[in-house]
């Protein structure tokens, strides 16, 4: 098994391939209809994405969230929340419209829209891809 921190530098090797914004989902009670709102937002992480991405596979362990640099949608104005995220995410597409890797999903039993046969859809579209 591979130790934090070379998990981290697999992460941001083999998976971000954008460095300039990443997905963080945070979540947040709407202050009008006290709803909880849990949604991901585009963040700058500048000099943190390695904060970031080492809070993601380390969990809080008790430390502060590095800050969220994003953009107000409403005001245009850049907002750095330390308000904590569970879940962050890397962009597949760089800005050169190509991509480093790609990620299908066949979903089980245990989501909501199944598969019917997940193992078997899964190696179609393996022989589809080899073809």
């Amino acid at each position: 098994m591979l130790d934090k921190e070379k998990c981290v530098q697999l992460l941001l090797d083999n998976f971000f391939i954008r460095r300039d914004v990443v997905a963080a989902r945070q979540q947040w009670r709407d202050r009008r209809s006290g709803e909880w709102i849990s949604r991901p937002r585009p963040v700058m992480p500048g000099e943190f994405l390695e904060n970031l991405v080492a809070f993601h596979v380390y969990g809080p362990d008790g430390r502060k969230a590095p800050p969220l640099n994003y953009v107000n949608s409403k005001t245009g104005a850049l907002v750095a929340d330390g308000r904590g995220f569970d879940r962050l995410g890397a962009y597949a597409v760089a800005p050169d419209n190509t991509s480093g890797w790609l990620c299908l999903d066949f979903d089980g039993p245990s989501h909501p829209l199944p598969l019917g046969d997940p193992m078997a859809t899964m190696l179609a579209c393996l022989e589809r891809c080899r073809a």
